[in-house]
């Protein structure tokens, strides 16, 4: 009888991961975070779907305070990766 050997490491750290390469580990990684590596064919997703992994992300500003020119360019750029990501199928 076959027993499976479980082991979990919770990580959000790239070079973390990039340790267990060349191992026979799985790992559940959003696509996003492994962008490079799948292009170059150093790791391959799985055909495993899985349900409920999302989250909501928000951003915090100080009510009454101005936001520079620069802040202003990042929330624009994060609302539109946003919505890119939101329509990827």
């Amino acid at each position: 009888m076959l027993q499976a050997l479980v082991m979990v490491a919770e990580t959000r750290s790239e070079s973390s991961a990039a340790v267990r390469l060349g191992t026979s580990h799985v790992a559940m990684l959003s696509p996003l975070q492994i962008r490079a590596e799948l292009a170059s064919g150093l790791l391959v997703l799985l055909p495993v779907a899985v349900q409920g992994t999302q989250r909501s992300i928000g951003v915090t500003l100080r009510r009454d305070s101005l936001v520079s020119a620069a802040v202003e360019a990042l929330l624009a750029q994060l609302r539109q990766v946003s919505a890119e990501i939101a329509a990827a199928p």
